[in-house]
């Protein structure tokens, strides 16, 4: 004798199947920044001052990058469809910090990495 599943419950398990499968790819997708591939340089008037810079693949494309520098004064922008993203002096609230040497850290959906302010 073998044993019959309802139509009914084969679409309802097929759809646990594909909502679990979707669910951990999509989380998958979340990866830490690379911080290898991100620069924060103070500049100089000249240049137009403080520049934060990820190339290609510094993260997750189209997500939300969060910059935070030692007392907590924070800026965000979204990055490009490639991962590349760009934040300038003129993005950064008042008093965020440029001194050369010390840590900027890069938060992506939760992950984080640390940049080291040059000049």
């Amino acid at each position: 004798m073998v044993a019959r599943i309802h139509p009914r419950t084969t679409l309802a398990l097929l759809a646990i199947v594909a909502a679990t499968l979707f669910t951990a790819t999509a989380t998958a997708q979340v990866s830490q920044p690379d911080c290898d591939k991100i620069t924060a340089s103070r500049g100089t008037v000249a240049t137009g001052g403080m520049l934060i810079s990820g190339s290609a693949g510094s993260v997750p494309g189209g997500s939300t990058v969060t910059v935070t520098d030692k007392n907590g004064k924070t800026v965000s922008v979204k990055a490009n469809a490639d991962g590349s993203f760009t934040i300038k002096e003129i993005d950064l609230p008042d008093g965020f910090d440029h001194t050369i040497g010390d840590t900027l850290t890069v938060s992506v959906g939760g992950t984080k990495c640390t940049v080291k302010i040059t000049r």
